[in-house]
Formats: structure tokens, sequence, C-alpha cells
């Protein structure tokens, strides 16, 4: 998968899965690659295998725990995504901390790494709903929102209801997983101002969205609002004036770079340009359903 990531940075309050980092989102940042086998990935991979749900669903398999050697997750896993991010910078006038009035290579370094953990998000947000990747490259094992596959639940099987009656739909729904909230609703971007306006979420005085049941609702610019269907078919379109929503379990997103970024200077422009090549995974905890939402009018 390659995806283009370019500054400067973006300065709004994340409403996606970022500002779900810490409750219903566990992601401990940009990690390097491991040839010592003392980290969760090594260069053969993660390890995979078929399970009952029960645990956690990481990389798109639904499994449980158990242990591994040395090297290898706590949790078995699916494929992995390959992707490729560009940053680039203008050394006029860089916000990049400079040393003795130089921009150095170890400083633009830090600042793309930056870049790249905070809008990583949304680079894979299409990837975890429409499995794109997974399926160009045949990853079957993979799971992502709008797959219709066994694990998932359709809460709207007689025809759309109303954004509204839909996130009641998937809070009742999540309840069964976890209790205690912390679940997640993605929307699409285009949902979020409805749902704000329409008083469909509690104030946190943050710039989360959490709905009255106690879920994150996340938004990111990825989510196309398109309908569950199968592995091979891929998702399919909502009707007119209808988006889908889903429901997940607590979520795992783990991203690995390669710790040599390269980097090159165009001297005509004078900006500064690095690439950083890696793997990402995501999963969530047991729990995966679909509801058809009317985008409302107005």
């Amino acid at each position: 998968m390659s995806v283009n990531i370019s500054g400067p940075q973006i300065t709004v309050p994340s409403v996606g899965l970022r500002a779900s980092v810490g409750s219903g989102v566990t992601y401990s940042g940009i990690e390097k690659y491991s040839t010592t086998g003392d980290r969760w990935w090594t260069e053969a991979g993660w390890d995979f295998e078929t399970a009952p749900c029960g645990g956690l669903q990481t990389g798109g398999l639904c499994i449980n725990p158990r242990p591994f050697a040395p090297g290898s997750p706590g949790v078995s896993s699916g494929r992995a995504i390959n992707f490729e991010t560009q940053v680039q910078c203008s050394t006029w006038g860089s916000d990049i901390v400079a040393q003795g009035g130089k921009v150095t290579s170890e400083t633009f370094e830090t600042y793309a790494k930056d870049i790249v953990s905070r809008q990583v998000f949304s680079a894979i947000s299409g990837e975890l709903w429409s499995g794109t990747e997974s399926r160009a490259s045949a990853y079957t094992g993979n799971h992502y929102l709008a797959l219709n596959g066994s694990d998932f639940t359709n809460l709207s099987p007689g025809g759309s209801v109303s954004l509204k009656e839909g996130i009641a739909l998937l809070d009742q729904y999540l309840c069964a997983y976890s209790p205690g909230g912390n679940s997640l609703i993605h929307v699409p971007v285009k949902l979020l101002t409805y749902i704000g306006s329409g008083g469909l979420t509690v104030d946190t005085g943050t710039s989360r969205r959490v709905s009255w049941g106690g879920n994150d609702i996340v938004g990111e610019c990825g989510y196309a609002g398109t309908g569950p269907d199968t592995f091979a078919n891929g998702p399919s379109a909502a009707p007119a004036g209808k988006m889908w929503i889903y429901g997940t379990g607590p979520m795992l997103v783990r991203i690995v770079v390669d710790d040599g970024p390269l980097s090159y200077i165009d001297i005509e422009n004078n900006d500064l340009t690095t690439v950083l090549s890696g793997d990402f995974m995501f999963g969530w905890g047991c729990g995966h359903a679909g509801v058809l939402v009317d985008v409302p009018s107005s």
C-alpha cells in the first residue's frame, strides 16, 4: 500500500482514531523493525492462526490470546499491509528545530516521523474500511469494516434507519462485548456534523466524540460509507441518501517503519524530502456490526 503524507502538520484537533488513543484505541507510536527477535515484529513476519472469537481480532482475524516464543506478539494476527510515506518541507522558515542555523538530517527525520505518527490513522483508514490492499493481495484472512463475514451482524435487515436510531442500535449491540464502553462506532466524516448538531454525543471536554452508550464515535477520511459484501466482491455502494456505519470492539493499531529513511534535498527549491516505508496491522476486540442509516437532509 502506498500513501502520501505531506507537511505542514495539521493542527486542528483530531476527530478520528487518534483522538481515541488511550480509550478505545491502543497505539504506542511508530516502532522500529527488529532483527533480534526481542520485539513483536521480526523479519519472518507475524504468526498466523485461525481461532474462535473470544479474544482480540487482530489483523482481521478473530482470535484467542496464547503464548508465543520470544519475538512474537502476545496474540496471533493476520497479514500486515506495507505502506510508503513521503514527507516534504521547505527549509525556508522551517519550524524544525535548527542547530547552528541549519536543519540537520536528524532533526528532519524526527520531524518526518512525528508527521507520520500523527497522520497515519487517516492514511490507513481506507484499508480499515474497504480492505483494498488486502483484497488486491488476496489476504483472505484479513477482515475490514465493510466485510460481510461470518462474524458480521447486520442491525438493519429491514432497511435503513435514522442516524440517531443507528447509533442507538450499535450502542446496544456493543454492550455485549464491552459493557464498560470504550468500543468504537466508525462513521464517514460527513456524518460527524449531523451527529454533533443532533446532540448524539456526550461532551467530554476533549476532542473525543462519545456516544450516550459510552462508545467513541470516530470519523476518518478513508471511511467511505459503503456497505458490507463478500471478500471477492468488495464493499457495495450504499443507496442514494444513505450510508453504512459500523461498530467494533476496542482497536489495536501497530506500525513499524524502516529506521533508515532515505532523504534528499531539492537544491533549486531548498526542500527536504524523506521516504519512510513500513508495515501496519490493525484489529479489534470481538464484535462487528453495521447499520444502514439515512443521511439527514439538513
